[in-house]
């Protein structure tokens, strides 16, 4: 498992969200793609957790993959909303 540091969150697309193979993110106007919180950075505000869902700005994610595994690298201020 990945553990985030600082202000940063360990995130992954969730189904229903589309990428294209280099992990851009495609979004319709009926879409809005989510992120689940796979891991929270120490520095990170106590209103964000792991397992939420959140709304972010994809075009200020890292891409990596991990053991055969694809996460996107956030910083805090990336998150537009966390879904209730």
């Amino acid at each position: 498992m990945l553990k985030a540091t600082g202000t940063r969150l360990v995130i992954e697309r969730m189904a229903g969200s589309k990428a294209t193979q280099s992990g851009i993110i495609l979004q319709s106007e009926q879409e809005r793609p989510r992120a689940r919180v796979l891991s929270v950075g120490p520095q990170v505000k106590e209103d964000i957790a792991v397992g939420d869902v959140l709304i972010v700005d994809w075009s200020k994610c890292g891409v990596f993959e991990h053991e055969n595994q694809t996460y996107h690298l956030v910083d805090e201020s990336t998150v537009l909303a966390v879904v209730e």
